[in-house]
């Protein structure tokens, strides 16, 4: 008997959704090589801090451009057709750019426009299938056990990948491990034949009918129309975070150290978010949000004003801890309200608009990087990275008032069943 997919059995195919985050994680990996050492090798080309500053910002313009008008020309086609071949051309396209770094080699450099399109591209291949395949396969009670887990497996990942591909950059070259990452993007390709998904009965593309149906379901319609103004916000936060790698690059200039760092740092995430995991509970953890709110302009003004080795480290330090739990929780629930209303066919709309929102205020804070480094003034340099590190702060505020307004708190009963359940899952 052929596989037949259904958006609501296919939850209980978990070859399918492992292979999906195995691959996924994968994919991370493949992202820190293309994205953070790629970032920081642009630096061995630059003449001085401005240069390099706008560099970087021409390539993420076009990376993000690309992904934009990609992913946003294939979710109505992932929406009638084979989801699943849609992400292996994505995992594919990935393949292809890694092979255009190996083949360049040290040219890649020179060539950032190109390198950043087709980075963008592939990406947006890959994220218009995965978002809605995640959500997909994903049962609403696991939704955030996934997420959760995933987010901490994630930054085990930044433990220990910066640190060996920093070292082996080091010592080798960007273009010789791009062979073995190359290596790497055909096993996923592998794996993701796991990944089993159809296109379901009789379904289209629809976004008058997605609005329509918010406005039917008004709790649900303000929750989703709450987290498109968080994704706003949230946007900011690539910027911030492509920064963070920038202020490393410029204080080591070494491949080393930005991934000795980077691993330190995902170490205190991922003890952050277990911490705070099994510690707060759902209604009583409002201070806490406000507390770890505070860390992103604290810890920027300080590395603003005494820029030093020390600075830069406690800057880090609060940027990591208020990352991970922004991150972790405006994934989980601009993804877990949709499920809750019952719109299991509207999951490639919602992600159409969540990602157009996204990858649009995305190029505006790539613009305004742009036009920061047209004035050659560190000190404006500084006022941005003040100005975009509070998207963490908003974001967290975001989640607090989400949650005050719209969940209800949970007894010590409650909240003992939820990790056991979160355990559970893990299986």
């Amino acid at each position: 008997m052929a596989y037949t997919y259904n958006i609501k059995t296919s939850k209980d195919d978990k070859v399918s959704r492992n292979s999906l985050f195995v691959c996924h994680n994968i994919m991370k990996v493949v992202k820190l090589f293309l994205s953070t050492f790629l970032i920081g090798y642009i630096y061995q080309f630059c003449g001085d801090i401005h240069e390099y500053i706008f560099k970087v910002g021409v390539f993420e313009l076009c990376h993000y451009a690309a992904l934009l008008i990609v992913f946003l020309a294939l979710v109505p086609l992932v929406e009638i057709t084979n989801r699943v071949w849609i992400y292996r051309i994505g995992v594919m396209c990935r393949v292809i750019f890694v092979a255009f770094a190996v083949f360049f080699g040290d040219k890649i450099a020179m060539l950032l426009p190109l390198a950043g399109a087709l980075d963008g591209f592939s990406n947006g291949v890959y994220y218009a299938s995965y978002n809605v395949m995640r959500q997909e396969m994903v049962s609403r009670k696991k939704l955030g056990a996934y997420i959760f887990v995933g987010e901490g497996v994630s930054k085990v990942i930044n433990v220990a990948v910066p640190l060996v591909l920093g070292a082996l950059i080091d010592v080798s070259s960007y273009t010789h491990i791009a062979i073995y990452i190359l290596i790497l993007c055909i096993i996923q390709l592998a794996i993701s034949f796991g990944v089993r998904a159809q296109r379901p009965a009789d379904s289209k593309f629809d976004l008058k009918n997605y609005f329509s149906r918010l406005k039917q379901t008004p709790i649900a319609g303000k929750k989703i129309k709450m987290t498109f103004l968080m994704t706003i916000v949230y946007a900011f936060t690539g910027i911030a975070s492509t920064l963070l790698n920038v202020c490393i690059v410029m204080q080591f200039n070494s491949s080393f150290s930005l991934g000795l760092l980077s691993s330190v740092f995902a170490a205190v995430s991922v003890v952050t978010l277990l911490v705070f995991n099994f510690v707060t509970k759902v209604g009583k953890r409002g201070w806490v949000f406000g507390t770890i709110a505070l860390l992103p302009p604290i810890c920027t003004c300080i590395f603003a004003a005494f820029s030093s080795v020390t600075s830069l480290v406690v800057y880090n330090v609060g940027i990591a801890i208020s990352q991970v739990i922004a991150v972790s929780f405006f994934e989980l629930y601009k993804n877990s309200t949709l499920k809750e209303a019952g719109m299991y066919d509207c999951i490639p709309e919602h992600q159409f608009v969540l990602e157009g929102i996204l990858d649009f205020f995305r190029l505006v804070s790539i613009c305004l990087l742009l036009l920061f480094s047209c004035f050659n003034s560190l000190l404006l340099f500084k006022v941005f990275l003040c100005i975009v590190s509070l998207s963490y702060t908003l974001v967290i505020f975001g989640v607090a008032v989400f949650e005050k307004k719209f969940l209800k708190p949970l007894s010590e009963k409650d909240t003992f069943k939820i990790i056991l359940r979160n355990l559970k899952d893990l299986k």
